[in-house]
């Protein structure tokens, strides 16, 4: 949870609430909506390519009618950087650096209570606008605000996934139709039914009269990760003409489904609104191929009749061998035998180490990968891994590495291995995508080097909201019609609100959303 100093906190929303009233005044009321689309990984070369073959129309004809420009971004991480554009400042201001925290416990996804000063939709609130968030990351624990949040957890069943609460029942209908219908978002099918949700969910509020709507799709993040050799297969060895084509297409198709939202959301929010559509970074292929593999080894270790699982564990007693500090998504796994006084309830004795190495090394011996190439290599640890407590090591071996494991010739009936080849990536120079329009975009605007930073304050501004002076960011004045810069000076306050002290919050997904990101190689 967030730690506040409630009487800090409430003289700072007081003196907040004057200085918002005093800056923004009734000169600069009733500005038009403001639509934000964040396309997760949208890339200007593929957009383009895409453009040549006479497809996404709905971002071509923003381009034509508005601004379409780079967006430098400042990291190589998802939730920092969207956390950067929804509240303009840096990492090291806003508390969330990375996609998970270490704690005792395992690696914690960032939520929302690691943010230690307010986002956009806290700042609508403070000035009374009305503001629909959705799937943005990092918004579990869902915030009460002047509107409604839909937490980029919402489809798994915690509490607070959406706020307020009254609208979860709502939702639960809107994404039991979502989850029905057809749909070409790419990604996996995790990030297809998160798309369709959240658009669909965008696309009932547009009508609804909130000031601001701001939501996120995924979908082509995940698709570029998986597929990008297909979209330059000389960088990647002999490849299948038929593959290559299959390949392409999904990314694609994952851009067409982005494009098909954007048109639909900016009909539904109407021909006043101010529409951006923007991305956190783009993409570019990787050296080479990474193999990425999550495997449970204890559960293999159960199923080669080396290990006891019970409810609450290993059951040492009656086990020979366990993984140790080894989470499933590492190449090498720590293993340590149960040794009587040192596992709590091992049985083995300290003279039996050799006879277990050799048990252990026989029965991985007998796992293969589906087309049988060997699946497991045991060895003896280094001297760091054994100051990190480990006895062996098993390495997992990439050749030939395919679901499902098989012992002596027969699948193993524990979870199977997920395997994914990662070949597209990207990182702090990856610049985004930014394309603006509407009655208040000026038409062929460009302005140089704006950067994920300024993405805020702009907002705010297309709001006829003021900027804050300790933004890291500023507000680009030149996407903007004159007449509108007329009407709307820009305003200033010194801060949206003080920082506060941010800490992350546990949920029952955090192992699932730690796995997913292992296997787009986002935590090593």
């Amino acid at each position: 949870m967030v730690l506040i100093r409630r009487s800090a906190a409430r003289a700072c929303t007081a003196a907040l609430a004057i200085i918002v009233a005093t800056a923004c005044g009734r000169a600069a009321a009733d500005p038009p909506p403001v639509l934000v689309v964040g396309v997760d990984g949208a890339e200007w070369s593929v957009i383009e390519r895409l453009w040549a073959e006479g497809r996404l129309p709905n971002l071509h004809r923003m381009a034509d009618h508005g601004a379409a420009l780079r967006l430098e971004t400042i990291h190589h991480a998802s939730p920092v950087i969207w956390t950067s554009i929804a509240t303009g400042v840096r990492p090291q201001n806003h508390g969330i650096t990375d996609f998970a925290v270490p704690t005792a416990g395992g690696d914690q996804p960032a939520s929302s209570t690691l943010r230690r000063v307010p986002a956009l939709w806290n700042m609508a609130t403070a000035a009374g606008r009305r503001s629909a968030v959705l799937g943005w990351w990092a918004t579990w624990p869902a915030e009460d605000i002047n509107g409604v949040m839909v937490s980029d957890r919402a489809l798994s069943p915690l509490n607070r996934r959406v706020s307020p609460p009254a609208f979860l029942d709502r939702f639960l209908a809107i994404e039991a139709a979502a989850r029905a219908a057809p749909g070409g978002f790419g990604g996996n099918e995790a990030t297809r039914i998160q798309d369709q949700v959240m658009s669909s969910t965008a696309f009932e509020l547009c009508g609804e009269g909130f000031d601001l709507v701001l939501v996120y799709l995924r979908g082509i993040d995940i698709a570029c990760h998986f597929d990008w050799k297909y979209l330059e297969p000389d960088r990647f060895g002999v490849l299948d003409r038929a593959e290559i084509a299959a390949g392409r297409e999904r990314i694609a198709a994952a851009y067409e489904a982005a494009d098909d939202a954007v048109g639909a959301l900016r009909e539904a929010i109407g021909p006043a609104a101010t529409v951006l559509v923007l991305s956190d970074h783009g993409f570019h292929a990787m050296e080479r191929e990474e193999l990425r593999v999550l495997l449970d080894l204890d559960a293999v270790l159960a199923e080669l009749g080396l290990l006891e699982r019970t409810k609450d564990g290993v059951d040492m007693a009656r086990s020979t061998v366990h993984t140790y500090a080894s989470p499933s998504h590492l190449m090498a796994k720590k293993v340590r035998l149960c040794l009587a006084g040192r596992e709590p309830g091992g049985t083995v004795a300290e003279g039996e180490r050799p006879a277990v190495r050799a048990r252990l090394a026989t029965a991985l011996a007998r796992v293969t990968w589906a087309g049988g190439s060997p699946a497991f290599r045991l060895r003896e640890p280094s001297a760091k891994e054994r100051r990190g407590g480990a006895d062996l090591v098993v390495e997992v071996l990439e050749e030939g590495a395919a679901a499902p494991l098989l012992a002596d010739g027969r699948p193993l009936a524990g979870p199977p291995p997920q395997i994914s080849r990662l070949s597209g990536t990207h990182g702090r120079t990856t610049a985004g995508v930014l394309l603006a329009d509407g009655p208040a975009i000026a038409p062929g605007a460009a302005p140089a080097g704006m950067t994920v930073l300024d993405v805020a304050p702009t907002i705010l501004y297309a709001m006829a909201l003021p900027t804050a002076e300790s933004f890291d960011g500023k507000p680009r004045l030149e996407l903007f019609r004159e007449p509108f810069r007329r009407r709307h000076p820009l305003r200033t306050i010194p801060t949206w609100g003080a920082p506060r002290d941010g800490q992350g919050t546990a949920s029952a997904v955090d192992q699932a959303i730690i796995d997913e990101l292992a296997a787009l190689g986002y935590i090593q």
